[in-house]
């Protein structure tokens, strides 16, 4: 008697599941489709970081409150070590700083064909 009724709880549980799971399909089919997919092939964001392995801000892309796009590169104390920037006007520049945030080189264009 004690095993019948097992049978039956397992039986009720599993019957619950699959209604469960049909009933999640029709009500929401593009969610159970999303769930299938192990990596997005579109990331959207208002700025990424990449870090290392304690934790610490070693490169960042994200645009500026002034609408440029801009790529910066940390070394392990976190200074900014280089940068590459492209503006909204189509401007970009490559920049190198030392150890202690001072520019050393800086390559540009801009969209009128200046260059430097």
């Amino acid at each position: 008697m004690l095993n019948a009724r097992n049978w039956l709880y397992a039986a009720i549980v599993a019957a619950g599941g699959f209604v469960g799971g049909i009933t999640a399909m029709q009500f929401a089919p593009g969610d159970a489709l999303a769930a299938r997919h192990h990596n997005p092939r579109i990331l959207i964001a208002e700025e990424f970081q990449l870090v290392d392995r304690n934790n610490e801000k070693r490169a960042s892309l994200q645009i500026t409150p002034r609408g440029m796009a801009d790529l910066m590169m940390f070394d392990g104390e976190g200074n900014d070590r280089a940068e590459f920037r492209v503006a909204r006007d189509g401007s970009a520049s490559l920049g190198f700083y030392d150890s202690k945030g001072t520019r050393r080189v800086l390559l540009g264009e801009a969209p009128s064909g200046r260059n430097g």
